[in-house]
């Protein structure tokens, strides 16, 4: 049988790959709608890339506090 905190690894990894997707839209639409179209388009991909660096940090932070919380 694992021990505790394999399973709470695990779960947290499930968690983290769960939540990913989402949060990155999240994230992504936000910082979208402060530009204009003009501007979106100049600088889209730094948008992306900066929506997916704040989406793997807060959703890595948030699954291992929640797993050791919660599971």
């Amino acid at each position: 049988m694992l021990s505790d905190i394999t399973v709470k690894i695990i779960l947290a990894a499930f968690l983290f790959l769960c939540l990913v997707y989402p949060v990155y839209k999240f994230i992504y639409i936000i910082s979208a709608r402060k530009n204009t179209l003009k501007e979106f388009n100049l600088k889209k991909k730094n948008i992306k890339r900066k929506s997916i660096i704040y989406t793997v940090i807060i959703t890595m932070f948030f699954s291992i506090i929640y797993s050791i919380n919660f599971f």
